[in-house]
């Protein structure tokens, strides 16, 4: 019966196994092959070797998932281009190098470590969001590590010359004085660099000073000026990238686990890589273990808090960093500088509390500290509140003289002083300068009004109110006769008391004062005062007398609206202000609030008196229709042409409307233009010329249409080994790169232009450019494009032998020499070599057998790649039909699966 209950667990086991990896192996397979997609082979290959795998176990991992890493390691899957890099020489160094294959596996290894960052930091916060209730305080230093991990990263010190170099590090080398060299090298799992023309420089293990010497000894080998006496050549090394050590963050964390942090990163540094602690974790007592020892209490209130001395130490590989639950927390909220919920130590109290708060705010009152505490356990009854409010006098702790002791979950509150002033009185109205005054030198109302500096002119000095408010909220209001008060009649020149306020009004508050409008067709219309024995012909005068804005006006009739005696209704008196302006008749005395209007002729006329330009001209647009204006008025003012306007004509598209029943029409004329662009020509003469005098009506649409042969200069560059490098106008349509590098010089005698390359929308198009010289307008011969770049390189004199070789490396160019030659001296292939890759210089790539008599074996130019390919591994055979299923074997097989895929998950994500 065991054995039965055993088995079926088992299978349930290995069901649920082979549940979850179906699906998410298709997700895997997604993801691992989007990353692989974006490497070379060389860097697949380098990746694998970083993580100690071999090739034939990383292609048996990546078989399980269904993908073939062999596509992706010939580079018949890679979407990306390959470029030949040439290696640089003692004699001419290049000071800008592309990025090496560990610089690409590290830079991808930091983007893995700040997206898994990221990724915790989303978590962390929506993780917040989740555990803080609508109306409920933040954590204080809960929202510190919502920032990104980059933010924050720790830079090594360029001089710390004990720092202890290891696998992983990247050292910048610099060259100057007789030779100059600026690179950058990874030091590999076997603590070496390999330095181009000087071999591999052990320095794992040493200082950064005593690396320097190592490697300054070695190099002196090829740059013979770094030992002369004095010294031609100079160095200087200096760490460009830190090896990331490996922690372990547990506890309280959203994501716990091992991490890899900056080797100069401290216990909060090394948080942000899981996005800090989460809302259940400790903020206050962070601990540190170190060889099953705790090193240190980390406290990261002293970061919040500005501490001059923090207990943050720098971790070590292997460190842990525990996080334990948070652990007592009191909110505070109310008039101190800072509401939020902190947490505090067992020995910290409400002055801690408030100081941590930052301090109390100026209007805060200091008598009373309200505590709203959940009842302990031990002290609850049944059928009882289970919370209390607790009042603290709050005078001696302020003194220092005693502390209140704190518990957890206590809401702590501090209340603000009441907003009540005393002592002050107001005016406010028609005085010189209103506002609030001090009651103990003001005593009665004539005070007050001079206090003032007085009341204005206008001040209406019968009647003013005095509003008076009493500390019940009571309030009345007394009416004052302001003249009595300022002549000193007690009866109404009262005493003031606090809080009341006098209101003076002015007379047009009373009686608003008069005025006449203008509204209109008028010179200068608006509203002005009225003034006694003012006639429509004293306001129509100097806008009639206008000639040239009396053309716009319609002299036949005009309105005056006049008031009813109500105030509320008014009624409109027509009249002719053409007859008033010549003879007078008509002719009336203005009232008060009358409004008169002068109407525009175009009330009475269809008038289209805009035209528009559009096209090549410097202002397009709509321009008022002035009389008798041409075509080259219009041109005037919109600026003339732009420099690719076709100076030869214009079409105009014009408005007729035919009567008769017929719908309007648009009419299409052309019409021919002064060329301005004619220098054989005066200005005068151009101005003068017919052409342009097309006379332009209201609406109509001129269209300046564009040069058709105008071009714009087409710039391209050409760089590296040409006699005159830089950038370059296109001379005609179809300027080709011949053209181009005859016009340049032609190619210095150590450039190579079998490896010349053309850039163009940040692509490589691969041709050569040997055989475009050669043969000018030929197949290789490309017309350029604006923004093309040419680079013509240096003559490497090298060929690259990769793969399955027993002794790949950088061999010297032998002019004449064929694959094969170049594959004996790498050792000759090993036994898992399956074919041959020949990458030539201008990019293209070609496949070739390994049969020895009779396969391929084409001639090698300068700056070839050749790699061996390895021979596919065979997939593993399925079990025998009919054979006994051993369960322990299958679980354990099951069991290393998933190993196997999480190795390999973890692997691409690294890549």
């Amino acid at each position: 019966m065991k054995k039965i209950i055993f088995f079926v667990a088992v299978v349930t086991v290995l069901n649920y196994f082979n549940h979850v990896i179906a699906q998410s192996k298709a997700v895997l397979k997604a993801e691992a092959e989007s990353q692989l997609q974006t490497m070379s082979p060389d860097q697949i290959d380098a990746a694998i070797k970083q993580y100690g795998l071999t090739r034939s176990e990383a292609e048996s991992k990546a078989q399980e998932l269904g993908i073939n890493l062999d596509d992706y390691l010939k580079g018949l899957s890679s979407t990306v281009p390959q470029q030949n890099v040439p290696l640089p020489t003692p004699a001419v160094v290049n000071s800008q190098q592309a990025p090496t294959i560990n610089d690409t596996l590290q830079t991808a290894v930091e983007r893995a470590a700040v997206s898994s960052a990221l990724d915790a930091q989303k978590k962390q916060t929506a993780l917040l969001t989740k555990e803080i209730e609508p109306g409920e305080q933040e954590l204080f230093g809960q929202s510190l590590f919502k920032t990104t991990q980059a933010n924050f990263e720790p830079s090594p010190s360029i001089s710390d010359k004990d720092y202890v170099v290891g696998a992983g590090d990247v050292l910048k080398i610099s060259l100057w004085g007789d030779a100059e060299f600026t690179s950058e090298f990874t030091v590999d799992k076997d603590g070496r660099i390999i330095v181009p023309s000087v071999g591999p420089i052990f320095v794992s293990g040493y200082t950064l000073e005593n690396a320097k010497k190592r490697i300054e000894v070695s190099m002196s080998k090829s740059y013979s000026g770094l030992v002369a006496v004095p010294p031609r050549i100079f160095m200087d090394l200096s760490i460009s990238k830190l090896r990331p050590i490996r922690v372990f963050i547990m506890g309280e964390v959203l994501s716990p686990g091992g991490y890899f942090v900056s080797n100069f990163g401290s216990v909060f540094n090394s948080l942000f890589a899981v996005g800090g602690p989460k809302v259940s974790g400790s903020m206050r007592d962070i601990l540190l273990v170190r060889n099953n020892k705790t090193v240190a209490h980390v406290d990261l209130y002293d970061y919040l808090l500005g501490a001059t001395k923090t207990n943050d130490i720098r971790v070590n590989d292997n460190d842990i960093i525990y996080v334990p639950l948070r652990g007592k927390t009191v909110r505070i909220t109310g008039n101190v500088r800072r509401t939020f919920r902190f947490e505090l130590l067992p020995n910290e109290n409400l002055k801690k509390l408030i100081e941590f708060s930052g301090g109390l705010k100026s209007d805060v009152y200091r008598d009373r500290i309200q505590i709203d505490r959940i009842v302990p356990f031990k002290e609850r009854v049944k059928d009882q509140p289970d919370r209390k409010i607790i009042d603290v006098d709050f005078k001696d702790i302020a003194e220092g003289k005693k502390d209140f002791q704190l518990e957890d979950g206590d809401i702590v509150t501090l209340f603000s002083i009441t907003n009540q002033k005393l002592n002050y009185v107001t005016i406010t109205g028609d005085v010189w300068h209103p506002g609030t005054f001090q009651l103990d030198k003001i005593k009665t109302i004539k005070d007050l009004v001079l206090a003032a500096d007085g009341a204005q002119p206008t001040a209406f000095l019968d009647k003013a109110e005095l509003s008076r408010k009493y500390i019940d909220e009571r309030q009345v209001v007394i009416s004052i006769d302001l003249k009595k008060a300022l002549q000193g009649d007690p009866k109404h020149n009262l005493v003031l008391q606090s809080w009341d306020s006098l209101r003076i009004y002015s007379k047009y508050e009373i009686n608003p004062q008069q005025t006449v409008t203008l509204q209109g067709s008028f010179k200068e219309p608006g509203v002005y005062p009225y003034a006694d024995s003012l006639t429509l012909y004293n306001v129509l005068y100097t806008t009639l007398a206008d000639t040239a804005l009396r053309k716009h006006i319609l002299l036949e009739r005009a309105d005056l609206i006049r008031q009813n005696p109500d105030r509320r209704t008014s009624r409109i008196v027509s009249f002719n202000p053409w007859k008033i302006f010549t003879t007078g008749e008509g002719d009336t005395t203005l009232l008060g609030f009358d409004k008169v209007i002068l109407y525009s002729r175009s009330t009475m006329e269809i008038v289209n008196d805009t035209v528009e330009i559009f096209g090549k001209v410097k202002n397009p647009g709509r321009y008022r229709l002035s009389e008798n204006m041409t075509l080259k008025d219009l041109l005037m003012q919109a600026g003339g042409y732009t420099i690719d306007a076709w100076a030869v004509n214009a079409e105009v598209a014009r408005k007729e409307r035919i009567f008769g029943g017929k719908d309007s029409l648009i009419r299409i004329y052309f019409t021919d233009l002064p060329n301005f662009f004619d220098t054989t020509t005066s200005r005068m003469q151009q101005l003068q010329a017919p052409a342009g005098r097309f006379l332009l009506k209201g609406s109509d649409q001129v269209f300046i249409r564009p040069n058709p042969d105008f071009m714009d200069q087409q710039l391209v560059s050409i760089t590296g080994e040409v006699m005159y490098p830089g950038k370059y106008a296109l001379s005609k349509r179809n300027e080709s790169v011949s053209d181009l590098i005859k016009r340049a010089g032609g190619i210095n005698p150590v450039g190579y232009a079998r490896g010349g390359k053309l850039y163009r929308y940040d692509d490589t198009l691969r041709f050569n450019l040997e055989k475009a010289l050669n043969n000018p307008k030929g197949d290789d011969d490309i017309i350029l494009q604006m923004n093309d770049v040419i680079n013509i390189p240096h003559k490497p004199n090298t060929v690259m032998v990769t793969g399955a070789v027993e002794n790949p490396g950088i061999y010297g160019y032998v002019a004449g020499e064929s694959r094969n030659f170049y594959l004996d001296r790498a050792g000759d292939v090993t036994d898992s070599a399956d074919f041959v890759l020949v990458m030539y210089p201008e990019g293209y790539t070609e496949k070739t057998s390994l049969r020895w008599l009779f396969g391929d074996n084409p001639s090698i130019p300068d700056g070839t790649i050749i790699h061996v390919a390895k021979i596919k591994s065979e997939p593993p055979k399925d079990q025998k039909n009919g054979e006994d299923v051993d369960i322990g074997k299958t679980l354990r097989d099951t069991l290393t699966y998933m190993a196997s895929v999480i190795t390999l998950v973890i692997l691409i994500r690294q890549l």
